[in-house]
């Protein structure tokens, strides 16, 4: 009996044998899916089911449009399959949450957002260079106002 070869290594012929999660799994899950399916916990106590793309900007602004924090301000984070706590902060992080909840069995990822107590870096350096404005302020009147010999 002969074989036809002609598709041997084709992704055509494997798309249409396999689902995309089928086809995630053989690819030991490095194909990330086009939109995935996340609970996001807020401090306020509500949960929200959001589905978005695998990228932290598009997260960022999804559940900005549900929850009272600002974007410089939010803190997600999700739990890890050996139990630690991880922040998401690149897409990398986003696509890395899901996967390890379908690995699990999972049909979506579990993250939980916070409000950083942290000042955002832009803050901190305007901050900083606002008192450095001001020392050299008080300086150059210190040495104005000296008396002159």
């Amino acid at each position: 009996m002969d074989v036809d070869n002609s598709t041997l290594g084709d992704e055509r012929g494997v798309s249409k044998l396999m689902s995309p999660e089928d086809t995630s799994l053989m690819l030991g899950g490095m194909s990330s899916p086009s939109h995935v399916m996340f609970k996001v916990s807020c401090p306020s106590g509500d949960t929200h089911r959001i589905r978005c793309r695998p990228s932290i900007n598009e997260l960022l602004e999804l559940i900005s449009a549900k929850v009272n924090i600002d974007r410089s301000r939010m803190r997600i984070e999700y739990e890890d399959d050996e139990g630690d706590t991880v922040v998401v902060s690149s897409d990398d992080d986003v696509a890395e949450a899901y996967n390890l909840a379908r690995r699990a069995g999972k049909k979506l990822a579990k993250l939980s957002v916070a409000e950083s107590k942290a000042i955002p870096k832009n803050t901190a350096a305007l901050l900083g260079g606002g008192s450095a404005a001001v020392a050299l302020l008080g300086a150059l009147a210190l040495v104005m106002m000296r008396p002159k010999k």
